[in-house]
């Protein structure tokens, strides 16, 4: 006889359905009675019987008298279809405990892997790291071996070596849920090319796409990236779009945590569909998003690129989840650039001072240029959650950063909301260009941060001891903002670093000078400048005489010119412009009438761009500190305008129209102004 008993709150069943109104008398193992059944279409539900028969629903509707093994009573009670989670990181805890209690109980009966990293194709030195991270978070040796169903005694190893491999010994091991994965962007570029800050060769491009293919004939459902953390985020698009089309010859889709979904939102969406569109496939946005507050008008945009997309025949879709925050870990408040190397060289390079210092200040200002989420959350907007060691964890587990920084008595600065909010309730603009602060603007971030950390300092200024402080703050400013935002990073950290240089008048022989370390000696120099100010700064703040003068500017390193002339020292010879138009050979019917040149107006230096202005006026950016600014030497890079004001068809003066500029590589003229 059939057994009746009562139900959990909320039943789940898997698989296909089939609707009918009534069946004949057969038996099945299992019979939901009386639920109110959510079928998975989208549907109103309606109340009536489920049916399985092994692991299959076989029946749904009005099912009489069919008999079953087991009957239970589901009324008043909601029955639906196994819920997906899309986005899993049960990777781990699968292996520790395959009954998945955590997911189960909340109707998860699918774990979709591979948001970015997937658990293969793993080289060894990937399998090390896996291994370590168990081993320092579970317990030792011995409790990574009976995670892994190790037998006694023998070697501590990773059991499997690609994604398919991963998956069947989950299964073999065995877990309750179904499991799928996509193949992580991010363990491919692991696997070969670990993690450095670099384009994949074309030959390295060809292997990671070849390990995308196996993973596809495994079962991989295509590639997912997660673009905001390193080192993804040191892959460009065209890396992408190359995985993206090995895994679309299999049918496989393109998945994203996209490269940014807050200040560059817009962008990231663009990025994907340029993936899906040039990589002929599918694509899907993971928590579609507007991050901060400043970024929630832009989702109406994002809809509208994803709905243009589609209309165009591209196959975009997005999830999102329905609460308003996130989860991530600390490498999402830090600069990319301080992770490259991976977790080992990330670590040492904290070590130094220095370092430390650019670190904290980049992840306290308002970028572009990579995804901040914690300088959007807040302080008081975000909770801790995790931690591996295991005193932290019990300590400030729960906790606001903002509750732990008091805690500590470490001060957390939130600058961004009450920055946030002056920008829109001023009147006239904080920043020239949307990030770069004016004067006002400084002041209202001046006014903010002596809120937070000296909220008893007296509201009147001493005017005539700020115009004795903010000149060096000023100095000091721009000698830091060359330090850690050098205007050319190119020379600095990017390709050009690698140049080589004699030394000073060194003989041919002796080792040459790169830029990186060229570059490197004058940053001690700017501190050394900076500390100087900074001296200057507190002794006219405390309203003494300006000190500074103990400290010791060291020199900045001499170098030879890589590209040396026939001249003495191997300098060049340079001719005026009279000169130089007698060697030009010029074709029929035209002629060059030289305008001005450097020995007339000696300012003209290395011209980078030049204009004619609607009163026939030629406008020049001149920039004498090229190919770079050196800490000792004066910044006097000018925007020029020229004039010929007799009418003879030469320049007669040359004024500055803007002095003491660093780096002027361009400038326009637009409504009436430049």
């Amino acid at each position: 006889m059939s057994r009746v008993r009562p139900a959990p709150a909320l039943l789940l069943a898997t698989l296909t359905i089939y609707s009918c109104t009534g069946t004949p008398a057969i038996p099945y193992d299992i019979v939901l009675r009386g639920g109110t059944v959510y079928d998975g279409s989208g549907e109103p539900p309606f109340l009536g019987d489920v049916a399985i028969a092994a692991d299959r629903i076989v029946a749904v509707g009005d099912l009489g008298d069919a008999v079953a093994d087991e009957e239970i009573d589901v009324a008043g009670l909601a029955v639906a279809p196994g819920f997906v989670n899309m986005l899993s990181w049960a990777t781990d805890s699968l292996i520790v405990d395959g009954r998945s209690q955590g997911d189960i109980r909340q109707g998860v009966t699918l774990e979709v892997f591979g948001e970015g990293s997937s658990y293969g194709p793993l080289n060894e030195g990937m399998k090390a790291d896996a291994l370590a991270n168990w081993i320092a978070g579970g317990g030792g040796e011995a409790a990574v071996r009976e995670m892994l169903g190790l037998a006694a005694g023998s070697r501590v190893e990773v059991p499997w070596t690609t994604l398919g491999e991963y998956l069947s010994f989950l299964e073999n091991k065995g877990v309750a849920p179904n499991v799928a994965s996509f193949v992580g962007a991010t363990t491919l570029r692991v696997h070969v090319l670990g993690y450095e800050d670099r384009a994949p060769t074309s030959e390295e491009l060809v292997q990671m796409q070849e390990l995308t293919r196996a993973a596809m004939r495994e079962g991989a459902m295509g590639v997912g990236s997660s673009l905001i953390y390193a080192p993804a985020f040191y892959a460009d698009t065209d890396e992408l779009v190359a995985i993206a089309a090995a895994a679309g010859e299999y049918g496989g889709m393109y998945i994203s945590h996209m490269r940014s979904e807050g200040n560059r939102l817009i962008e990231a969406v663009d990025e994907l569909i340029t993936v899906a569109r040039d990589a002929g496939v599918a694509a899907e946005i993971y928590h579609l998003k507007a991050g901060g507050q400043a970024n929630w008008p832009k989702m109406a945009i994002a809809i509208d690129r994803v709905e243009a997309a589609r209309a165009e025949g591209l196959a975009i879709t997005a999830d999102m989840y329905t609460y308003t925050a996130g989860s991530t870990g600390l490498d999402a408040a830090m600069p990319p650039w301080a992770q490259e190397g991976g977790y080992t060289e990330w670590r040492e390079r904290l070590r130094d001072a220095d370092t430390r210092r650019r670190v904290r200040e980049e992840m306290t200002t308002p970028t572009d240029e990579w995804e901040n989420l914690l300088l959007a959350a807040g302080a008081e907007g975000t909770l801790l959650v995790g931690f591996r060691n295991a005193e932290l964890r019990r300590q400030y587990t729960g906790k606001t950063l903002a509750a732990v920084a008091a805690e500590r008595g470490v001060r957390f600065v939130d600058l961004y909301g009450p920055m946030n909010a002056r920008y829109a309730a001023s009147e006239e603009p904080l920043t020239i260009n949307g990030m770069h602060l004016t004067a006002h603007g400084n002041e209202a971030l001046a006014e903010v941060i002596t809120e937070h950390i000296a909220p008893a300092a007296p509201a009147s200024r001493n005017a005539p001891r700020e115009a004795q402080v903010r000149p060096a703050v000023i100095a000091k400013n721009l000698l830091w903002f060359n330090h850690y935002r050098a205007t050319d990073g190119y020379n600095v950290y990017g390709g050009r670093s690698r140049e080589r240089y004699p030394r000073g008048n060194s003989l041919p022989e002796v080792p040459r000078l790169t830029n990186y370390e060229v570059m490197q000696q004058e940053m001690v120099v700017l501190d050394a400048m900076a500390d100087r100010d900074d001296r200057l700064i507190w002794s006219a703040a405390a309203g003494g005489a300006p000190r500074g003068d103990e400290v010791v500017v060291p020199p900045v390193t001499e170098v030879q010119t890589n590209k040396p002339g026939p001249g003495p020292g191997g300098a060049h010879a340079f001719i005026d412009g009279d000169e130089a138009r007698k060697l030009m050979t010029m074709a029929p019917h035209m002629r060059v009438d030289l305008f001005a040149d450097e020995s007339r107006f000696p300012e003209l230096v290395n011209p980078v761009q030049m204009a004619w202005d609607t009163r026939d006026r030629l406008w020049v950016a001149a920039w004498p500190t090229y190919p770079h600014w050196q800490p000792d030497l004066p910044m006097n890079d000018k925007l020029l305008i020229l004039e010929d004001t007799d009418g003879d068809g030469s320049a007669d003066t040359c004024v500055a129209f803007a002095d003491d500029l660093h780096n002027p590589t361009g400038f326009e003229f637009y409504d009436g102004g430049v």
